[in-house]
């Protein structure tokens, strides 16, 4: 048996180092039919380096001829499965717009869309590829919208606003949580214009109108009034809408305390 195991891993280990010597040879090989031709196996076999590799070279060779539009969709495939979705997205985009005849036209759109998807970072970064992948997907549903990839598009879409309506709510809190009540109030605002129906808008509210609160108390005598009469109007459009919501008894607190320091500072401020 130790024999036997011996045998099979020597021969292997022999393949493999013809297999590898093999592949050099063709890389400097100048057949170019015959690197086209392994480029496309390559490829089929899913060992995309190493079409890439070789169609990276061919892609100047057979430039202008019938076999450079298969080179280009090829190596545009290569960089989306080699998980280079930058990369990808761009040579898809150039695929559609150098070969408008092609029948691979819609998939090229398609694809640089998903690319850009892939590339939608974590939520914690910069959503400036998730924007750009929902300009792209929505692009997509416009020039082809009797595409059966429509319905595929317009859930990604949907996956990429929740990200960035997730985000917009917790740069919100951030501020909130940093006591930075006056970005607060705008960023959320920012978040409830955005996206009117958020999952996040009783939160959103109620920290809105806890954050009013908390800037009002802490500010100097000439702008308190201004800012608990926010403070009150905040209360009434959270209390309209969440009646029920467990975080009702503090914002009837802020709502109480607001109108007390009305009452108390009504002569004083001449109302």
């Amino acid at each position: 048996m130790k024999i036997c195991a011996h045998f099979i891993i020597t021969v292997s280990i022999i393949l493999f180092l013809g297999g590898c010597n093999s592949y050099s040879k063709l890389l400097k090989s100048d057949d170019y039919d015959l690197k086209y031709q392994k480029a496309q196996e390559f490829y089929n076999e899913k060992e995309y380096y190493k079409a890439f590799t070789l169609l990276d070279e061919l892609m100047t060779v057979y430039n202008g001829t019938n076999k450079a539009e298969n080179i280009y969709w090829l190596i545009s495939w290569c960089d989306y499965h080699l998980k280079d979705y930058r990369l990808a997205a761009t040579r898809f985009d150039i695929f559609y717009k150098r070969y408008p005849l092609s029948t691979h036209r819609e998939e090229a759109l398609f694809m640089k869309a998903m690319s850009n998807y892939k590339n939608s970072p974590d939520i914690s970064l910069d959503q400036s590829d998730t924007k750009n992948a929902i300009n792209d997907l929505q692009l997509f549903v416009d020039k082809f919208p009797q595409s059966t990839r429509v319905d595929s598009c317009n859930q990604l879409i949907e996956s990429l606003l929740d990200k960035l309506e997730e985000k917009k709510y917790n740069f919100a809190y951030l501020y909130y949580n940093t006591s930075s009540y006056k970005a607060a109030i705008i960023a959320f605002d920012n978040l409830l214009e955005d996206f009117p129906d958020t999952k996040f808008k009783e939160k959103a509210l109620f920290y809105q109108l806890s954050a009013r609160y908390l800037l009002a108390q802490n500010s100097i005598a000439s702008k308190k009034r201004e800012r608990f009469q926010a403070v009150i109007e905040s209360y009434t459009k959270f209390v309209d809408l969440y009646s029920s919501s467990t975080q009702l008894k503090k914002a009837e607190d802020y709502y109480l305390k607001a109108k007390d320091y009305m009452n108390q500072n009504r002569s004083k401020d001449g109302s």
